[in-house]
């Protein structure tokens, strides 16, 4: 069974919400969530540390058992670092980490599973000797970081799924930082502080990841460049543009997605990462980005030069340098030069 045969339906569709209903229905449970969050910092010490959590996390869907699982960055897979209520040895099932767990992480959103028609699920729970279970991502600043699995004997509502995503949503800002295992190292100062951009250390990881999720889904994966330099005498000459980095970055950053990434390779050279987006999906992207840095610097001198490239995986790289390099490259071959004084293609 691969991630992506996992049946649409048994990914939650609901956004992590507080509605009225569910809030009403559910006062006990979001005041104990309330209650374990203001204790995390005092509880947490180390690998130990995670029990409180994963005792709050059963208590507030009533789980039987739970498991909790980090990711491991160096070899791409789950490692196991908690689990509640199971007597004797762990089933090999859950000391790997099931396809739901790993399902969750890679569309972002909880997993629930009771009564599956597809084998392969049906035997995941037999071997956890459950009738459902639960599963929510746990992410920081975009990447994976690890997962929650919450098994019992009935199946798990929607609203059992919100109520723990919106406390993993919360720990999230909270786990890695105060256990001292941040997932990425360049967490501490992802940001550039001259463009207010991801760092490009940052950047390539994120890319990374997407490259992975995009090859585990076969969804379209797009990175494209921009680059914007003087010219003089048809050479470029410098950086002496019309407007800043900072101008620049927030532009593109306008034109993005929360889901797109971007960084600056130096001057007014940025990368951007494009999830579920095809090449002309991405070319009309830079086309609008294009416009708005003329309109930007209308009626200014001197003549300037903008350039954009596009790389799509896995037809033009198979890792994030190859990537980035197909997408710059691509750019040199079309660059076009442009006048703001009048305005000529």
């Amino acid at each position: 069974m691969t991630i992506d045969d996992i049946d649409p339906c048994h990914i939650l569709k609901e956004p992590p919400e507080l509605t009225p209903r569910v809030a009403a229905g559910r006062l006990k449970e979001i005041n104990l969530m309330l209650h374990s969050l203001a204790l995390i910092g005092d509880e947490l010490d180390g690998a130990r540390g995670l029990m409180p959590v994963l005792r709050a996390s059963a208590t507030l869907v009533g789980a039987d058992r739970a498991l909790m699982y980090q990711w491991d960055e160096g070899t791409g897979s789950l490692r196991l670092t908690t689990s509640l209520g199971f007597k004797g040895p762990l089933p090999k099932t859950a000391t790997e980490g099931t396809m739901q767990v790993r399902g969750c992480l890679v569309h972002r959103r909880p997993v629930l599973v009771s009564a599956p028609r597809q084998e392969s699920l049906k035997r995941e729970l037999a071997q956890l000797h459950a009738a459902a279970s639960l599963s929510v991502p746990m992410t920081h600043q975009g990447l994976p970081w690890g997962a929650v699995q919450l098994l019992r004997d009935r199946p798990f509502l929607a609203e059992d799924a919100i109520l723990l995503w919106l406390y993993t949503l919360v720990l999230e800002g909270v786990l890695p930082a105060a256990m001292g295992l941040k997932r990425h190292r360049e967490i501490a100062a992802p940001v550039d502080s001259v463009t207010g951009l991801l760092a490009p250390d940052h950047y390539r990881r994120r890319l990374a990841w997407e490259m992975r999720r995009s090859s585990w889904l076969d969804r379209p994966l797009t990175v494209a460049c921009i680059e914007v330099t003087e010219m003089l005498h048809g050479r470029p000459r410098g950086s002496f543009i019309s407007f800043s980095t900072r101008a620049a970055s927030q532009v593109i950053q306008k034109a993005l997605r929360q889901s797109d990434t971007i960084t600056c390779m130096g001057g007014h050279h940025f990368v951007m990462t494009m999830p579920e987006t095809t090449k002309p999906a991405a070319r009309r992207v830079m086309d609008l980005i294009r416009e708005t840095l003329l309109d930007l610097s209308a009626g200014t001198l001197p003549v300037f030069d903008i350039a954009s490239g596009f790389a799509t995986f896995p037809a033009d790289g198979a890792t994030e340098s190859e990537m980035i390099r197909a997408a710059c490259a691509d750019g040199r071959k079309t660059t076009g030069r442009i006048s703001r004084n009048p305005r000529v293609n």
